[in-house]
């Protein structure tokens, strides 16, 4: 490859040569009426189109170079996210298959064995994190364990893609949580455009059915949830508090 560079690079610098000692005879050659002004003209057209080729198959290779680096980067940059990825995910499996919220939470479904490991072993990337509820649910939450998003990941294959099947349950803003086998509980923290006041939705959400229904305050939620056989606790903690139950 470099031969064949150097090679090109002298041909090119030989064109060079002749197209200005060409221009330079042909000029005379045209002024003075000599018999060989056709000649020198030739060649310079000559050189010319030979120095052309020379600059487009240069530019040709050098792009095709640049194009090949970058591909390699990619794929070794996406190699080095996948490996690292990976581990991250390895070594979270490694340090939650004791914890006790996670036997909870695989508890509540009827076969623990046909959920994908990583459904409760995955925690998200760098700021991005994701909190799992019972089977096929999880919140995820952006730059702070605040403000979280449900989502239902039953087609979810692998837990550490972007678009990988999730699938937004539509109840965002989530702040406060309290959780059983059947209930989500959950206290919405929403910005009001009327007053430095944020406003508050107490939704009751079913796991069987995914349907909510709204209560007034936060006693009313555990009321309601208690008359539906909710059995979890008698009190909504922050998404941040529910981050220390994987700890």
């Amino acid at each position: 490859m470099i031969t064949n560079a150097l090679l090109l690079i002298a041909l090119g610098l030989i064109c060079l040569v002749g197209v200005l000692v060409s221009v330079i005879f042909t000029i005379l050659a045209f002024a003075n009426k000599k018999s060989g002004k056709y000649t020198w003209l030739t060649g310079f057209l000559v050189c010319f189109i030979g120095l052309v080729f020379c600059i487009f198959i240069f530019v040709r290779k050098a792009v095709h170079k640049v194009e090949n680096f970058a591909t390699n980067l990619n794929e070794q940059m996406t190699g080095s996210l996948k490996n690292y990825s990976d581990s991250m995910s390895y070594s979270a499996t490694t340090n939650l298959k004791s914890n006790e919220h996670i036997k909870i939470l695989k508890s509540y479904h009827v076969d623990s064995t046909a959920v994908p490991d990583q459904f409760y072993y995955y925690p998200g990337f760098e700021r991005y994190y994701r909190f799992p509820l019972r089977y096929p649910f999880s919140i995820h939450c952006n730059l702070f364990k605040d403000n979280g998003e449900l989502f239902n990941e039953a087609n979810v294959k692998r837990f550490d893609e972007n678009d990988n099947g999730e699938r937004s349950v539509a109840i965002d803003k989530i702040s406060k949580i309290a959780i059983d086998k059947n209930y989500l509980l959950i206290d919405q923290k929403i910005t009001s455009t009327r007053s430095p006041d944020f406003i508050h939705h107490y939704l009751l959400f079913s796991f069987e059915t995914e349907k909510t229904e709204e209560v007034n305050s936060e006693n009313e939620l555990i009321k309601l949830a208690k008359q539906k056989g909710y059995t979890g606790s008698g009190k909504l903690i922050t998404i941040n508090e529910y981050s220390l139950l994987f700890n």
